[in-house]
């Protein structure tokens, strides 16, 4: 029985080595009833017990019951990461197209630049203003962890975007994730870039904001923007 159990545990290394990295959910789930399903492996010594010496029982079912929890933690570990492996594939797939405004389409040109902005939404920028932020970046002190903590967050999800005949973008998956976006969608504009929002968020973000409105154009005023 000892040589069955280390026999068992071997076999699910190798199989989970080879193949794990390339296993889907259906695949998994087939791997567990192989070994823990009533008729798996691993019940069945447990079902083969009575067959054992009783003065051997006790340490021969320590060693069942080892072996299950084992296998039970690895088909978890293995499920979460390929619970992560399918959400992101599932995320880069899911794209959303989103048309923007022909005021804003003459700004931006052919071609934009996408990626994350504050408080939930997207940031949207013309080649030209793109590159002096990143030149501005660029002379940002990297030595200091909130200045390459912000670059990652800027710079790392940035994707380049072109606009179709209908004047619409194609936002990639993990973007539209990071807003929130679903089918509804609000466009503005705040100067320096664009912003594009999910509608429910944006109503839900100005509501917040807007009644405190003329407080935040007084902490303004040193800026002389005669506001």
């Amino acid at each position: 029985m000892k040589e069955q159990i280390e026999s068992i545990r071997q076999e699910i290394s190798g199989i989970l080595e080879e193949r794990g990295a390339s296993m889907k959910s259906k695949d998994l789930y087939a791997l567990k009833m192989d070994y823990l399903g009533k008729t798996g492996k691993i019940s069945a010594l447990s079902k083969g017990m009575r067959e054992v010496a009783a003065e051997d029982r006790p340490a021969v079912g320590k060693l069942v019951g080892e072996v299950r929890q084992w296998a039970e933690e690895k088909f978890a570990a293995l499920e979460e990461e390929i619970g992560k492996r399918e959400l992101s594939a599932k995320i880069a797939s899911e794209k959303i197209d989103v048309t923007m405004p022909a005021k804003f389409r003459e700004e931006l040109g052919t071609h934009c630049i996408v990626t994350r902005g504050l408080e939930g939404c997207l940031s949207v920028y013309t080649q030209d203003a793109w590159r002096n932020l990143a030149d501005k970046m660029k002379k940002l002190r990297t030595s200091k962890e909130k200045v390459r903590a912000f670059k990652r967050f800027l710079f790392g999800s940035a994707a380049e975007v072109e606009f179709d005949r209908t004047g619409r973008i194609l936002i990639p998956g993990t973007l539209r994730e990071y807003a929130g976006l679903k089918k509804e969608v609000t466009v503005i504009g705040t100067g320096d870039s664009i912003e594009i929002w999910d509608k429910r968020s944006y109503e839900e973000y100005a509501a917040r904001t807007v009644p405190a409105m003329e407080e935040i154009a007084e902490d303004l005023e040193d800026l002389d923007l005669d506001i």
